[in-house]
C-alpha cells in the first residue's frame, strides 16, 4: 500500500508486527525499531537476527539514522533507558516555553502535549482541571477563552509538574506490585509501584482522571473502590496478559467453564435487604405505589430502602409508566402539534367557515351565526333567536348563498346544528363538501374563531350600544380594514375597489368616467391578477408531540369538557383504529369510532401478556423453589395496568403464588439470576453475616455456577 492513504500507517504497522513476531526482544513502532539487550555480545546476536529477517523480507536500513550499542535513546517521544522512561528534555523545554493560550485551539494543543506524558505526571487530572473547565461549552475552533486567575495558576503548575516528571520503571514479572489510590472532590488518581530486589519501591506509572458530575456525588467510602476499578480497567485495556473478568451476563452460556469458580460476596454497608423472587416483585411494587401513586423514580427509591432484586429501577419504572390511575390523573405536558395549512382556494367564495357564538340577550337574540370567506376574508354575522338547524340553514341561505352563490367547501365544528340532517340536505342541494373539525379543537376552525374575538372586542368598545345595533357598523369596519396578509381589504377583494365609509370629505373624481364595458374588462383583468394568499399566523408556538404517539396502539383522550374538582383529566385507554394524518386519529371510544386531534391525545402504555412476566420467566425454564419457613403474603391491592378488555388476563392466582420467605440477609453488590437465587436459602440470596462479611470464601451453590465481582 502506498504511503499517504488513510490506512497506510496501520497497514505498515501490521506488516512490521507480523514480520518481527518471532523476535521477542524487538519493539517496533512504524519504521523505528528498538532492540532490548543486556550486553554487547547479546546485542550483536540480536542485530544479526534482526538483519537476517529484514534481508529475507527485502527491507533496507538507512545507516545514517541508526544508533547501535546505545544505553539511552529517544524512542516514540520518550527518553528510554535501562532504568525506565521519561519525557525527553527537548519536549519538556518546548512545553515550558509554550505561551499562554488565548483560544480553544491553542489550549487543546497544550493539553494534548501534557496528556501524551501524563503517565509520568502524578495527579495530572487534578492539575489540569481548571484548564479543562475552560473548554466546557466550546465546540468551535479558535473560540476566545475566559482566562481566570485559577487557570493561570493551573497553567504554571502544569508546566512545573512537567519539569518534575517522574521516571517510570519497567515491569518485572517476578516482583510484587502495589496500587496506591486517592481521590479528591473533582478527580481521582492512582500510582502503580513495584518493589525491586533491593527493597526499594519504584513507580511504574500514574493514572488520573476527572470525576463526572455523577461520580462527584459518590460517598467517601466508595471512592477508593472507584479509583481502583478505573486503574485496573486501564491496565487491563493496555495489558493483554491480564485475565478476562466475567460479569453476570450470559451466565447460561458460560455455566460449564464457571462451574469450579469461587463466589465472591462483598458487603458494602451492611443494610438488611431481602432478595425478592420474581413472583413477589409486582406485589411489592403495588403495595408501595398504591399509597400515593408517586413517580417511578420515587417509588424505586422507596423500595430500594427495604428490598433488592436485579434491575429493580427498570422494572419499577416500567410498572409506574403502565399504571392506569397515574395515566388518567396526571398531566405532565399536553401535545401541541405544528400548525397545519388549509388548501388555498382557487377563487372567491369557494371555501367558507361557519360557527355559532354566544352573545348577551339583545332584541330577543342571544346567538350569532358567523361566516367568513377564506379567499377574500369577507365576514358576515347573522343574529339568531335560537340555534336550531332550521334557523342556521335559513340564515346561511338568505344571508350568504343568496348574495355570493353556493360554496364548494364548508368547514364547521361538530355542533349538533351542523351535523343535522337538514344542513346535510342543503349541502347536497348546492353540491358543497362539508369538513368537520375535531371536537374541542378550535384551531381547526381558527379563521372564524378569530372573527369572534374581533367582533366581541369591537362590541366591548361601545358598551352603551346593544350589540345588534352596533353589528352593521362593526361589519363595515371589518370589511374595509386593511389586511397585511392580503395587502388589501376584504371589500377590495370582493368589489375591486375600496368602499367609501362615513366621514370621508374628499372623494376621488375621475376626469372622464370609464364606460361600463371598459370598466367590466378592467375589473375582470384585476380579479384575474389576484392570487390566493394563505392566512397569516399571529402566534408561533413551539410544537411538542409525544414520541410514542405515532406508534402506540392505545391512547388516552383529554377531557376538555367542564369537570368536577376530582374528576380525572383523561379517559381511556382507547384503541387507535387508524391514523388519518399526522394531526387526526380515529379512536374507538366505547365502540364508536371518533376523530380526535393529536393535541387531545397522549400514548397509553399497556402491559401485554408477555411483558407481565419477568425476563427470567421468559428466558429460563422453571426451577423448583426450595422449601423454607413460609408465611402468608400480606393482602395487597394491585395497581391497575392498561390492558385491552378482550386481552385482559388475570395475574397469577393466589393458589399458585409461592409465599415469601423471610430471612436476615445483607446487601450484596452483584446481580444474581432469579432462577439461581431461588435455589439458595429458599428464595433469598444470603450474603455473609457480620462476622464473616469481610472474608472471601468459596461456596458450591446448587444450580449457581457464575462468579460475581463487585461492580
Amino acid at each position: 500500500m502506498p504511503l499517504g492513504l488513510r490506512n497506510s500507517a496501520q497497514t505498515f504497522q501490521r506488516a512490521m508486527n507480523h514480520l518481527l513476531r518471532d523476535l521477542p526482544f524487538i519493539r517496533c513502532y512504524q519504521d523505528d525499531i528498538l532492540i532490548l539487550s543486556t550486553g554487547h555480545d547479546e546485542h550483536a546476536q540480536h542485530l544479526r537476527e534482526l538483519f537476517t529477517v529484514l534481508s529475507n523480507a527485502k527491507l533496507h536500513v538507512n545507516w545514517t539514522k541508526c544508533q547501535l550499542g546505545q544505553e539511552e535513546v529517544i524512542f516514540a517521544g520518550y527518553h528510554v533507558s535501562s532504568s525506565g522512561f521519561r519525557p525527553p528534555e527537548s519536549k519538556t523545554q518546548a512545553i515550558v516555553d509554550f505561551p499562554r493560550p488565548v483560544d480553544s485551539t491553542q489550549l487543546r494543543r497544550f493539553l494534548g502535549m501534557i496528556n501524551f506524558y501524563r503517565r509520568c505526571i502524578p495527579s495530572a487530572a487534578a492539575l489540569m482541571a481548571p484548564l479543562t473547565e475552560l473548554l466546557r461549552g466550546l465546540v468551535k475552533k479558535k473560540e476566545r477563552l475566559a482566562w481566570t486567575p485559577e487557570a493561570e495558576a493551573a497553567f504554571d503548575r502544569t508546566k512545573k509538574a512537567m519539569t518534575e516528571a517522574v521516571r517510570s520503571s519497567f515491569l518485572s514479572p517476578s516482583q510484587p506490585l502495589a496500587l496506591y489510590a486517592d481521590a479528591s472532590d473533582t478527580a481521582i488518581g492512582a500510582a502503580l509501584n513495584q518493589q525491586r530486589e533491593s527493597g526499594v519501591w519504584v513507580p511504574l506509572g500514574f493514572f488520573s482522571r476527572k470525576l463526572s458530575p455523577t461520580e462527584q456525588r459518590y460517598s467517601t467510602i466508595a471512592m477508593p473502590t472507584v479509583v481502583t476499578t478505573r486503574e485496573l480497567s486501564e491496565e487491563q485495556r493496555t495489558d493483554p496478559q491480564l485475565p478476562h473478568v466475567r460479569n453476570n451476563k450470559k451466565v447460561k452460556t458460560h455455566r460449564i467453564t464457571l462451574d469450579d469458580n469461587e463466589l465472591i460476596v462483598v458487603e458494602r454497608d451492611g443494610v438488611l435487604r431481602p432478595y425478592i423472587p420474581v413472583s413477589l416483585r409486582r406485589a411489592i411494587f403495588d403495595s408501595v405505589h398504591r399509597l400515593s401513586h408517586p413517580s417511578g423514580r420515587a417509588t424505586a427509591k422507596r423500595i430500594e430502602l427495604s428490598y433488592f432484586w436485579p434491575s429493580l429501577r427498570k422494572d419499577v419504572g416500567r410498572w409506574a409508566k403502565q399504571c392506569i390511575p397515574c395515566q388518567l390523573s396526571k398531566v405532565h405536558r399536553h401535545n401541541r402539534s405544528e400548525l397545519g395549512n388549509f388548501n388555498t382556494p382557487d377563487s372567491r367564495f369557494e371555501h367558507i367557515h361557519l360557527d355559532l357564538t354566544k352573545m348577551p340577550l339583545s332584541q330577543g337574540c342571544q346567538n350569532c351565526l358567523t361566516i367568513i370567506d377564506r379567499y377574500t376574508r369577507w365576514p358576515e354575522a347573522v343574529p339568531l333567536r335560537d340555534t336550531s338547524a332550521q334557523s342556521v340553514a335559513e340564515a346561511l341561505y338568505k344571508h350568504w348563498i343568496a348574495f355570493f352563490g353556493a360554496p364548494l367547501t364548508i368547514t364547521t365544528d361538530q355542533g349538533a346544528q351542523f351535523e343535522s340532517k337538514l344542513l346535510k340536505q342543503l349541502e347536497g342541494m348546492i353540491g358543497a363538501k362539508h369538513i368537520h373539525t375535531s371536537p374541542y379543537h378550535p384551531q381547526g376552525n381558527a379563521m372564524v374563531e378569530r372573527l369572534h374575538r374581533t367582533l366581541k372586542a369591537a362590541f366591548k368598545c361601545s358598551p352603551e350600544t346593544p350589540w345588534i345595533s352596533a353589528l352593521p357598523t362593526v361589519l363595515l369596519g371589518l370589511r374595509t380594514a386593511f389586511k397585511e396578509d392580503l395587502q388589501a381589504s376584504p371589500a377590495e377583494m370582493v368589489f375591486g375597489t375600496a368602499l367609501r365609509i362615513p366621514g370621508e370629505l374628499v372623494v376621488k373624481q375621475e376626469a372622464t368616467p370609464p364606460k361600463a364595458a371598459d370598466f367590466v374588462v378592467a375589473l375582470r383583468r384585476l380579479f384575474a391578477s389576484i392570487r390566493p394568499v394563505p392566512a397569516s399566523r399571529h402566534t408561533q408556538h413551539r410544537p411538542f408531540v409525544f414520541k410514542d404517539l405515532g406508534t402506540c396502539e392505545y391512547v388516552m383522550r383529554r377531557l376538555d369538557s367542564i369537570k368536577k374538582p376530582l374528576d380525572p383529566p383523561y379517559s381511556g385507554p382507547h384503541r387507535v383504529v387508524r391514523r388519518v394524518n399526522d394531526r387526526t386519529y380515529i379512536v374507538d371510544v366505547n365502540g364508536t369510532e371518533k376523530a380526535f386531534s393529536t393535541d387531545q391525545l397522549k400514548p397509553a402504555y399497556c402491559e401485554t401478556s408477555d411483558q407481565a412476566r419477568q425476563p427470567e420467566e421468559r428466558q429460563a425454564a422453571p426451577i423448583t423453589e426450595s422449601s423454607g419457613a413460609a408465611e402468608s403474603a400480606p393482602p395487597t391491592v394491585p395497581t391497575p395496568t392498561a390492558q385491552p378488555a378482550s386481552d385482559a388476563q388475570p395475574r397469577a392466582s393466589s393458589g399458585t403464588t409461592p409465599p415469601p420467605t423471610r430471612a436476615r440477609t445483607r446487601r450484596v453488590s452483584f446481580a444474581l439470576p432469579s432462577q439461581d437465587a431461588r435455589s439458595i436459602g429458599g428464595g433469598v440470596a444470603v450474603a455473609p453475616s457480620a462476622s464473616q462479611g469481610k472474608r472471601r470464601r468459596s461456596r458450591r451453590c446448587l444450580g449457581l455456577s457464575p462468579s460475581s465481582v463487585d461492580r
